[in-house]
Formats: structure tokens, sequence, C-alpha cells
């Protein structure tokens, strides 16, 4: 009996484990579409805008100011690879944000939907 009682806890484990990761995949899914939007893109970025560390906008302005003194030296280049990364870190998270955030909306909406549906048939 207790062998009973593992074996479905571990069910009922390994099946909120897959939801868990379908959700995920579903977030990363609509966040990629996300990335091709200029719209959603603008979007994330201001909500990231001025939410990085003030070194990491001096290290922008200085790297700016190296591209235009210096032009596109290996450091530079390096420099403003490095920048590029973070800055399309905390937007591709953001992203991500507003992908679960859309998700989350859209099944609200459906079970709405599927509630009112419900509520008209049974008048």
């Amino acid at each position: 009996m207790a062998l009973k009682a593992i074996e479905h806890e571990i069910d009922a484990h390994l099946e909120r484990v897959e939801s868990a990761e379908d959700w995920q995949e579903r977030i990363d899914g609509r966040a990629a579409e996300f990335r091709k939007d200029t719209k959603k893109i603008r979007e994330a970025e201001s909500w990231v805008s001025g939410t990085l560390s003030g070194d990491y906008y001096t290290q922008v302005s200085l790297a700016l100011y190296a591209l235009h003194r210096l032009g596109l030296t290996p450091g530079v280049t390096r420099a403003l690879e490095g920048l590029a990364k973070v800055q399309a870190r905390a937007i591709d998270g953001e992203l991500s944000k507003m992908a679960e955030a859309s998700l989350r909306e859209e099944e609200e909406r459906i079970a709405t939907d599927a509630a009112e549906a419900r509520m008209e048939r049974a008048a």
C-alpha cells in the first residue's frame, strides 16, 4: 500500500514538472515572437531603461566616446560587444516577462469566455 502512495506521489510530481516545462516552452515561444516585433522590443527597452547600474551607463558613454575618437578599433569593438550583451540579456528578460504576462492574460480571457458560454447555455 505504501508503495502505491509513493508511485502516486512520483506520478503527480512528474506531471507538475512536465506542466512547468510545457509552460516555459510556451513562454519561450512567445518571447521568440516578441523578439521579432520592433514594438515589443521598444516596449521591453522602455521597461529596462535606467534599471542597469550607473557603472554600466558610464561604460556605455565611454565606449561611445572611444568609438567617436578612435573609430572601430578591436578594443572599442570588444567593449561595445560586452555592453550589447548586457543590454540584450536585460531586454530578453523583459520580453520573457511580457510573454508570460501575455499568455496569462490569454488564458484568463479563454477561461472567462468559457465560463460565460456555460452560463449562457445554462440560462
